[in-house]
């Protein structure tokens, strides 16, 4: 395994070049297994989902351009219904 590719695919996902998913497929090419890769995402403080949501970010409830509604979903042992 190479450390200087490694540490520059870890800097340019840093930076915002691709997402978490691309990271761990690089990384896996590098290291043979998906387990490796997210060991080593995970080891230079990219833990899954650290990325993907910032706290700062709100929606007021009422937001019109939040869509909701009831859903039922149909299966073997009758309807689930899903009240919002």
């Amino acid at each position: 395994m190479n450390s200087d590719k490694v540490g520059s695919l870890l800097h340019l996902y840093e930076d915002g070049a691709f997402d978490r998913r691309e990271l761990i497929r690089r990384l896996t090419g590098y290291t043979g297994s998906v387990a490796a890769a997210t060991a080593i995402a995970e080891s230079a403080g990219f833990a899954q989902g650290t990325q993907s949501c910032l706290d700062s970010i709100r929606v007021a409830e009422n937001d019109e351009s939040i869509v909701a509604e009831d859903v039922t979903i149909h299966g073997e042992g009758g309807p689930c219904s899903r009240i919002r």
